[in-house]
């Protein structure tokens, strides 16, 4: 049996450089659908561009595995790394 995996776009860049457009939304619109399009965008410093690659290819799901349902998925392993909660600082009232 053939590995098929689902056909996956990430767009990235800066804040305003036209993500959200460059697609054509309106020219990709399909009823009763609409335009079936997710963006993923990872934001931050200093991030390790390979790990993340790496990380996200690991978790696109062949055909079959999409088509088995969300009781399946659950079973899966995740190829991210437990993410640890940070507390959130406050500047005091000026």
């Amino acid at each position: 049996m053939q590995n098929t995996r689902l056909p996956v776009t990430v767009l990235s860049g800066f804040l305003g450089a036209g993500k959200t457009t460059l697609p054509h939304h309106n020219e990709r619109w399909r009823e009763p659908y609409g335009d079936r399009l997710n963006e993923v965008v990872f934001i931050g410093q200093k991030m390790d561009r390979a790990l993340i690659e790496a990380a996200w290819k690991a978790c696109h799901l062949t055909f079959t595995e999409t088509r088995k349902g969300m009781k399946a998925w659950a079973t899966l392993s995740d190829p991210f790394p437990t993410w640890a909660a940070t507390p959130v600082l406050q500047k005091e009232p000026a």
